[in-house]
């Protein structure tokens, strides 16, 4: 959903945008092409099959459904990180892992690797991460008055720092002006450094340009790797 509407405000595929998603979730990205595949957009397919194997994956150019499936159906692997709380007795512990695939009802093939031993700097970046885990940048606060556009950036994760306080947050800020014509007439970026939990960002868009626009913000956390963009039909 999220490429098909970036796909209705440009003319070219947002390769790099879904590249940084995949890799900011650790996704690998398997791509079918059938030979009587038609109408797509210039590179489209070469842009896929760039994103396949920077992700790990693997793309396939063939006329059948069933072979394509199958090659990715012996490619796929799968990758698990096990989390458990400590009760704080130093103890060894026993897990047991079964791991069973609900399509082929057969027990997947796997190899276990873990660490026996952990510093203390590992288990306090570990509590880090967990109490970041479920943070999402958001874009909030929008507001437009004649050329003057305000936002506010939260919920990006705040990187690691010596001390007992979080360090700062890396924040990549896109905003585009887009005309009926799909053609971007304005564009501007930056990277942020973030000291507090979020961003209070004002800026004049330039005068010059009046009527009707696609207007989009584009917030990119560099430290999780996710994105968030807002999309506005707006009138200067």
């Amino acid at each position: 959903d999220k490429i098909e509407k970036s796909m209705r405000f440009s003319e070219s595929f947002p390769g790099e945008e879904l590249l940084n998603v995949l890799l900011g979730v650790n996704l690998n990205c398997n791509v079918v092409f059938f030979n009587r595949q038609h109408n797509t957009l210039p590179g489209y397919k070469e842009i896929l099959q760039d994103i396949s194997r920077k992700t790990g994956g693997i793309s396939i150019d063939t006329g059948n459904l069933v072979n394509g499936l199958e090659v990715i159906k012996k490619h796929t692997d799968f990758y698990y990180e096990l989390i458990f709380k400590f009760d704080g007795n130093p103890v060894d512990k026993n897990i047991l892992v079964t791991t069973r695939s609900h399509l082929l009802n057969e027990t997947a093939k796997m190899h276990l690797y873990y660490k026996k031993k952990f510093k203390k700097d590992e288990f306090k970046y570990l509590m880090d991460w967990l109490t970041q885990a479920e943070k999402e940048i958001s874009i909030t606060g929008y507001s437009l008055e004649n050329h003057r556009l305000s936002f506010i950036i939260s919920g990006f994760k705040r990187s690691r720092a010596n001390t007992q306080q979080p360090g700062p947050g890396h924040i990549r800020v896109d905003i585009r002006l887009i005309n009926d014509q799909q053609e971007t007439v304005y564009e501007t970026g930056n990277t942020l450094k973030a000291a507090d939990d979020s961003v209070s960002i004002s800026l004049d868009l330039p005068s010059k340009y009046n009527g009707y626009f696609k207007l989009s913000i584009t917030a990119g956390d560099l430290i999780s790797g996710k994105n968030f963009e807002l999309k506005k039909y707006i009138k200067l």
